[in-house]
């Protein structure tokens, strides 16, 4: 464990990291600063659990103890992510795509009927 104790690692971020205004880019971002924080294990009674690494809050929900990991144990920084469709910028992940799916739904729902998933 790097050693987080709580604080920021800033051997996480990179120039690459900076500034990337697209929903990859954003996703890219917040798995490069979360995924070392975390680790799954296999609990007898729960099966597969993931675990904070710094402070042990568990979740069987990957991406909520990633929230967690990113919103307690990094330094803050209020133009991390970008909305790729305005580029209001937000400090989590959690809290870019909340004003995505508010605030651009029908873009959303118009890239979903150009591009569909199988």
């Amino acid at each position: 464990s790097g050693g987080y104790e709580g604080g920021y690692d800033d051997s996480l971020m990179d120039s690459s990291m900076v500034g990337a205004p697209s929903a990859d880019g954003n996703k890219d971002i917040f798995e490069k600063i979360t995924l070392p924080l975390i680790t799954s294990t296999i609990d007898e009674y729960e099966g597969k659990v993931w675990v904070c690494i710094t402070c042990g809050k568990r979740s069987k929900n990957r991406t909520n103890i990633q929230n967690h990991a990113e919103v307690v144990h990094t330094r803050e920084d209020p133009d991390r992510y970008a909305c790729h469709v305005c580029l209001l910028r937000k400090a989590t992940f959690k809290a870019v795509w909340k004003h995505v799916y508010r605030s651009h739904r029908e873009v959303l729902a118009k890239n979903q009927q150009e591009f569909p998933v199988d």
